[in-house]
């Protein structure tokens, strides 16, 4: 049997989200709260045997996807894993329509439809991390309408 101890940190540039992920784990002292900037992240080279990224790169211009790539690929010993939402006309018109129908807050239809515009086909990802330099890049895609990358500096 192995002694596996899981330790998870959450990142969080906004300070009152930070706190708020560490009173929503409260009892749960293997979770803890960093206030940090992706670009710099506050942790030493290789501190975390993965790094965990979800729904977070599609806000980004492809220029400082890298540069976050290359800083989780920085802090990872083994592997880096990226979800995100995969740009597929389906998922865009189907979120659009059922979003007139049930979505009664426009900034959230509006802003849904924008992060499926602004999200990435399969190959663009895969770029996007050679151009980070990451090795043994995959990426899958997933149901609904999610991609995910992962991929090693090694």
């Amino acid at each position: 049997a192995h002694d596996w101890r899981t330790r998870l940190v959450g990142l969080e540039l906004n300070e009152r989200s930070a706190r708020a992920i560490l009173e929503e784990s409260r009892g749960f002292e293997e979770i803890a709260a960093v206030r940090g900037d992706a670009f710099r992240l506050p942790f030493a080279s290789d501190a975390f045997d993965f790094v965990l990224c979800s729904l977070f790169t599609h806000h980004f211009r492809d220029e400082d996807i890298v540069r976050v790539l290359r800083e989780f690929a920085r802090v990872a010993r083994r592997r880096i894993f990226v979800i995100d939402l995969h740009r597929h006309p389906v998922a865009y018109y189907f979120y659009t329509t059922i979003g007139r129908l049930f979505l009664h807050n426009r900034l959230i239809r509006e802003d849904g439809a924008l992060s499926i515009r602004r999200s990435f086909r399969p190959r663009e990802l895969q770029r996007l991390a050679e151009q980070a330099g990451l090795k043994r890049i995959e990426v899958r895609r997933h149901f609904p309408y999610r991609l995910v990358l992962s991929g090693s500096k090694a």
